[in-house]
């Protein structure tokens, strides 16, 4: 199972946020954050109820207790979630190209 530590900085990372940035988010000093990341501080209860609403996910995520999905599946939904949205792309010609994959591949 992945340590907190690691899976914060995984969402940090797929969401494409700098420590500064959720650290401001946080209204805690980046070097604070950043003690989190690496695992040299405890993370306070009320900081991973902070992330998880920051990332739309639950504390049971953060804490890794999500049927080793942390970082595989969640990850990469969040990825695929975040690159639509950056890249404005259309969901319903998205949905088009997938069904067409799917019959090519059948």
């Amino acid at each position: 199972m992945k340590k907190i530590n690691d899976i914060i900085k995984d969402f940090r990372e797929d969401n494409d946020l700098s420590q500064i940035e959720v650290s401001k988010y946080l209204n805690i000093p980046r070097s604070t954050y950043g003690h989190y990341e690496t695992g040299n501080s405890k993370i306070p209860l009320e900081t991973i109820i902070q992330l998880s609403k920051l990332y739309k996910i639950t504390p049971n995520d953060l804490l890794g207790f999500s049927s080793d999905l942390v970082g595989t599946d969640i990850s990469k939904a969040h990825k695929l979630f975040n690159l639509i949205q950056k890249e404005n792309i259309n969901i319903d010609k998205l949905i088009e190209m997938i069904k067409l994959i799917e019959n090519i591949n059948n």
